[in-house]
């Protein structure tokens, strides 16, 4: 196993994966609301730092989302998967059926516009569509990769 300075590597990963555990926890019990990092400190226990990587390892994860509230101070809020299991219906749409428009999406996955667009984003990030748009008319189709 490598070493990290005075850290294994691999021990360095397990820590991480805890303290995100830990804090994955917390605001799962807090659900409903958007938490500081200092809120996270107190109720986990860990200090500044830890809780900093940990957030890092859940936002990398899609876990949690980074806002400013209308203070201009971070807060973190829980993502709750909607958008990732819109994005499969969407994706399996796509794969199916071939490409589609927005208006066919919303027909074949039965889902409304808001939540097809959220899927659109998530499948856009992560790689997952291809979007060609019409000369006239501005149409976009949205195919699988």
């Amino acid at each position: 196993m490598k070493t990290l300075g005075w850290v294994k590597m691999g021990s360095k990963i397990e820590v991480f994966g805890e303290n995100a555990n830990k804090v994955l926890n917390t605001m799962v019990k807090s659900y409903s609301k958007l938490l500081t990092g200092m809120d996270i400190e107190v109720e986990t226990k860990l200090s500044n730092d830890k809780v900093q990587e940990a957030l890092g390892w859940l936002i990398e994860s899609h876990r949690v989302a980074p806002m400013k509230d209308t203070t201009n101070k971070m807060r973190y809020v829980l993502i709750d998967g909607t958008y990732e299991k819109d994005a499969s219906i969407v994706w399996h749409s796509l794969s199916k059926s071939g490409a589609q428009n927005i208006t066919g999406l919303i027909k074949t996955t039965k889902l409304s516009e808001g939540e097809v667009h959220g899927a659109l984003g998530w499948l856009a990030r992560e790689h997952d569509i291809d979007v060609t748009t019409k000369e006239k008319g501005n149409v976009r189709k949205y195919s699988a990769v």
